[in-house]
């Protein structure tokens, strides 16, 4: 199982960004289960993270979680 976490631009918003997570299958990419958009990415993270997202499961990117 994989995780990602993304930046998605909304238009008419304020702030314009927001961040979700989703947990996808290793072997076809399908969706188990995704989150609604979060103004924060630390609010994001520890959404993720109340629904089984561990350090050990993080790639060092552009944001460590």
């Amino acid at each position: 199982m994989g995780w990602e976490i993304a930046a998605i631009w909304m238009d008419d918003a304020d702030p314009a960004w927001y961040w979700t997570w989703r947990r996808v299958e290793d072997d076809s990419g399908r969706v188990v289960e995704e989150s609604l958009a979060f103004s924060r990415f630390e609010h994001c993270i520890d959404d993720a993270q109340a629904h089984g997202l561990e350090r050990a499961d993080c790639v060092v990117g552009a944001h460590d979680c």
